[in-house]
């Protein structure tokens, strides 16, 4: 039996609450394959990890020419702002692209995303 196959039949063997405990170590594991720590304690703390797979996919949805997605920490400026998620996409397209791109992002993160959350988020472009 493949490890994938006997996580799933031992995570179906457990009630609801635990297989929701499951889902987020499993969450936890993937953002620490990929995040700085930082990033990871951030969206822990304002549960933003579940989301992070989520916002992956709209923005590989989107965006014509993606060439990579970066997780940066975004300190608060002011004492009473909390601090942010800094999402940075970098894109090898023209800005008129670009744009039209954002459109499309935009219209899916905010169907996808819950209110609370997007103000957790900034998204900034690096394009080539």
């Amino acid at each position: 039996m493949v490890i994938a196959e006997k996580i799933q039949q031992y995570v179906q063997e457990l009630p609801d609450t635990l297989q929701e405990e499951a889902l987020d170590f499993v969450e936890y594991l993937l953002a620490k394959a990929k995040y700085k720590e930082e990033v990871i304690d951030m969206c822990r703390r304002n549960g933003l990890l579940r989301y992070t797979k989520l916002l992956e996919d709209i923005i590989h949805e989107s965006y014509q020419g993606l060439e990579s997605i970066e997780y940066e920490l975004l300190e608060p400026m002011e004492p009473n702002e909390q601090e942010k998620l800094c999402i940075v996409i970098n894109v090898r397209a023209k800005p008129k692209q670009v744009l039209e791109d954002e459109k499309k992002f935009n219209s899916l993160f905010f169907e996808k995303i819950p209110r609370e959350k997007r103000s957790l988020i900034s998204f900034t472009y690096n394009v080539f």
